[in-house]
């Protein structure tokens, strides 16, 4: 009965320059066909909410076809890639509490606009 499946996680990469936010929704597929639109409007609302909110470098959204959780969800999922652990000056952030404070106020933000488009 949920309205949406979130997931939350920090990024790393091999490379400690890459930094940002980005947003994954359910692929286009058989096991996410009628769940699809709505997850890809709950990632737009949401990266557009934190990356505008919170001054981070917008990565964008993607969809993407090989996590579980979204295969075998039966409610719009996104997971939330908030910056990465492997960047030294985001690591700082995401260990910041105000910092940690904004992001959260931030994914509420767009959640709620995201639930409010649901039921305009």
């Amino acid at each position: 009965g949920a309205d949406l499946f979130l997931r939350i996680h920090a990024d790393g990469s091999n490379n400690p320059s890459v930094k940002g936010v980005s947003t994954f929704y359910p692929a286009n597929n058989e096991h996410t066909s009628l769940i699809y639109l709505k997850s890809k409007k709950a990632a737009e609302l949401i990266q557009e909410a934190v990356s505008s909110g919170t001054g981070q470098i917008d990565r964008g959204i993607f969809p993407r076809s090989d996590i579980t959780g979204f295969n075998w969800s039966n409610v719009p999922a996104v997971l939330l890639e908030m910056g990465f652990l492997s960047n030294p000056g985001e690591d700082g952030l995401l260990n910041d509490e105000i910092f940690q404070e904004k992001m959260a106020e931030k994914i509420c933000e767009g959640v709620e606009r995201f639930v409010n488009s649901l039921n305009p």
